[in-house]
């Protein structure tokens, strides 16, 4: 819990300054719904939308970043010395960017559901647009479940971790050859690519039979299967080759 803790501290001017983003892009974007400003509620609207896509980014990235420093600097030798295991260091890492991933996406979530319904009440034109949007997904045979929103959610969440487990071990096989080189942080987004392409090729070739469904849950379980394995090399690696 206090490697978790020490972890969510690093990383929490990045969140701060992205959640005062959104709630004044929220502000903004309330005000025009409100006063019936629709210029300001789109400008609201597509800036709220693109903090939250690159913010999402933002938050896996400082993750990955924060990992290649402690491997590479002076913080190492502090992070090592902590009378933890390195799937302990590791795991808390990972533990608070997916924490993070989830706050952010839950906030992301709300937001647009309190939005969506706060445009519909005062830009009652947009009514037709929804009416539209219905009969595109019931052509396109999209189902808007809950079970299927569920899955559609837990694959993102697998994925996620999946680019990050990929991201940690690229950096640390890079980190255990090449210490603390200036070069070392773009062999290691080089080789993050080919492993994140290869594995993922790997995992897209695995077909099964049965709804579209079936097909998304299987790949997020392997996701899973990969980012654990994954996770013990990185921190095999760590133990090994870089604690010493």
């Amino acid at each position: 819990m206090k490697l978790l803790k020490y972890e969510i501290r690093k990383g929490l001017t990045l969140k701060l300054i992205l959640l005062g983003l959104f709630v004044l892009l929220q502000g903004l974007f309330t005000y025009g719904c409100l006063a019936h400003d629709s210029s300001k509620a789109v400008l609201g609207g597509s800036l709220l939308f693109l903090v939250g896509v690159f913010g999402i980014m933002a938050l896996g990235i400082q993750s990955m970043l924060t990992l290649h420093k402690d491997m590479n600097t002076k913080q190492a030798y502090m992070l090592f010395m902590t009378p933890k295991s390195c799937y302990a260091i590791l795991g808390a890492k990972l533990a608070e960017s997916v924490i993070a991933i989830l706050l952010a996406a839950g906030l992301c979530a709300g937001a647009a559901v309190v939005d969506y319904r706060l445009m519909l009440q005062h830009f009652g034109e947009l009514a037709d647009l929804t009416e539209m949007l219905k009969e595109l997904t019931t052509a396109l045979n999209l189902k808007m479940d809950i079970m299927s929103i569920v899955t559609f959610g837990a694959s993102l969440l697998f994925s996620w971790i999946f680019m990050v487990t990929t991201a940690y071990l690229a950096d640390v096989l890079v980190s255990s050859l090449f210490r603390g080189k200036k070069f070392g942080g773009l062999l290691a987004f080089i080789l993050f690519v080919v492993l994140n392409s290869l594995l993922s090729h790997a995992i897209g070739l695995v077909e099964v039979a049965g709804s579209a469904t079936v097909q998304i849950l299987v790949n997020a379980g392997l996701n899973l299967v990969a980012s654990a394995v994954m996770y013990v090399a990185t921190a095999y690696i760590m133990e090994t080759k870089l604690s010493v």
